[in-house]
């Protein structure tokens, strides 16, 4: 509803002023695949604050896992220990570099200790799992 009215302010300034309105690449259906290029440049809103999941990864050993409190580029709050696939948390904590994300105000609660887990690539996925 937001986004509506933000449009609506949005065009309505740009034919008061005359400009012609920029081109706007129309929303995905619901339920349609997106590509990764679909997704590559993020931009933080309220709406886009969920955390990062680790995403499915290619670990052939431990030393190819890494654990981290890496919930998302604008999650205020830590996650719980989670492990990631090296290279695929480095490209998510890049993404975060280009994004605005709005103050953070939540009282956090106490985060878990990371100490107490190891990342371990089990059956080609990286996980935490307690020592």
């Amino acid at each position: 509803m937001r986004s509506t009215l933000t449009c609506a302010a949005i065009g309505a300034l740009i034919v008061a002023c005359g400009s012609p309105r920029p081109a706007v690449a129309p929303e995905p259906a619901a339920g349609a695949a997106t590509t990764g290029s679909d997704v590559e440049a993020p931009t933080a809103t309220s709406e886009s604050v969920e955390p990062a999941e680790p995403q499915p990864t290619a670990c052939t050993k431990d030393s190819h896992c890494t654990l981290s409190m890496f919930a998302g580029c604008c999650v205020c709050c830590p996650s719980r220990p989670r492990a990631f696939f090296k290279p695929e948390l480095a490209k998510l904590e890049a993404k975060c570099g280009s994004v605005r994300c709005p103050s953070c105000f939540e009282d956090c609660q106490a985060a878990v200790d990371i100490t107490t887990y190891v990342a371990s690539c089990v059956d080609g996925r990286c996980v935490a799992e307690p020592r």
